[in-house]
């Protein structure tokens, strides 16, 4: 007995589901499978792959996240109504293997198309890429074009952040130098706000380097920047983030009194300074990147590090209505408290949204998950 026999046992259960187009009762589930799944749950480490149902029944995980995602609603229409979340399910059985960064960075720059200016957003550093991030590269931007959905799905440590992100950075980058007046905009949904706060810094990172390759005029040097056109508007929306942005300012859970932005640890670009906020909107900051309304500068306190470690954010509720950020980071839970009481604009900023980023759906709790859907109405 081995995780082959899980395969086996997979393999036989999604046929069926496959076959059905519906997962069957848990109870009928165990009347034909529990001869297969008692020995397995004898072994060591095996049991973590199974979920207690009681009254005696475990079933696989992936089986049970199955039925959950069958029986998803959305909320209730005035007339009583609830249609499904998930349509059609398809399960398959696939051994996870982290891909392998055999691609040369070089290779792919030559190109001088779309994925090669992606490339440009990773540090120089960065030699090598798996055929698993430059083909997901050219689906991401291919849906982005399409305005279609897709499912990123690889074991820990593939890449997946880079495969989405990058190109969803760079397509809001060219979408400004093309068409300024209505660049693409996305929101990124965390399922924790730990998670959120740990993808921050990368984030920060992609604009930047989109910013200083795409969004430049004059000589670009590796630390500092010519004027900025208009940058990237990164905006915040988890727990601290106020109605006002002066009283998000106060709030010592985000800034220190000194203005140091305690979200992450170092700035991202130098890894020696501090990312701390202008709040004066009359300094040289301001006035030399043609900052709107409602936006906020975050800049690094490194006198070495130049420039272009300066971050166009909205920090407030109110100010997000105005400033339409090109990326909105929040969760779950706080983007739909956000739709409970929205500014009138926020709709429309809503309505403009090229799309919506789940990253670790898996780990979006069903009562948030089945009330996401509803938050975009059709008009």
């Amino acid at each position: 007995m081995s995780y082959r026999d899980i395969r086996l046992l997979l393999e036989s259960l999604f046929a069926r589901l496959n076959a059905a187009n519906a997962v069957p009762h848990p109870d009928e589930i165990w009347a034909d499978y529990d001869q297969d799944i008692h020995p397995l749950l004898e072994l060591n480490g095996i049991t973590d792959e199974f979920t207690d149902l009681g009254n005696g029944i475990q079933l696989p995980k992936a089986i049970e996240a199955a039925r959950l995602l069958q029986n998803l609603r959305q909320r209730f229409d005035t007339d009583g109504r609830a249609n499904p979340v998930v349509g059609r399910i398809r399960a398959a059985v696939v051994e996870k293997q982290r891909p392998t960064r055999n691609v040369d960075r070089a290779t792919i720059q030559a190109t001088g198309d779309d994925i090669g200016n992606i490339v440009r957003l990773t540090p120089d550093s960065f030699t090598h890429f798996s055929r698993f991030q430059v083909e997901g590269w050219q689906r991401v931007l291919n849906t982005i074009h399409n305005r279609e959905g897709i499912v990123v799905v690889a074991p820990t440590g593939s890449g997946k952040t880079e495969v989405f992100l990058m190109p969803l950075i760079y397509a809001i980058a060219q979408s400004i130098r093309q068409n300024p007046k209505h660049p693409h905009r996305f929101i990124t949904l965390y399922p924790r706000v730990a998670l959120l706060k740990d993808q921050l810094a990368r984030i920060f990172r992609y604009v930047h380097r989109a910013e200083q390759e795409f969004l430049t005029t004059g000589q670009l040097s590796l630390l500092s920047s010519q004027t900025i056109e208009q940058g990237i508007i990164i905006g915040f929306q988890f727990g601290g983030i106020c109605a006002e942005a002066k009283d998000t300012l106060d709030n010592r859970d985000i800034f220190e009194e000194d203005g140091t932005f305690k979200i992450v640890d170092q700035c991202p670009i130098c890894h020696q300074g501090q990312l701390k906020v202008d709040r004066d909107r009359r300094s040289s900051r301001y006035h030399s990147r043609n900052v709107p309304s409602g936006v906020t500068l975050l800049y690094c306190d490194n006198p070495t590090c130049g420039n272009g470690s300066e971050f166009c954010v909205s920090l407030a509720k109110n100010d997000h209505a105005r400033t339409c950020p090109h990326i909105l980071v929040t969760t779950a839970e706080s983007l739909d408290r956000l739709y409970l009481n929205p500014k009138p604009n926020f709709e429309n900023y809503l309505r403009q949204l090229t799309g919506v980023i789940f990253d670790e759906v898996h780990l979006i709790t069903v009562p948030l998950f089945f009330l996401i859907p509803s938050i975009w109405r059709e008009d």
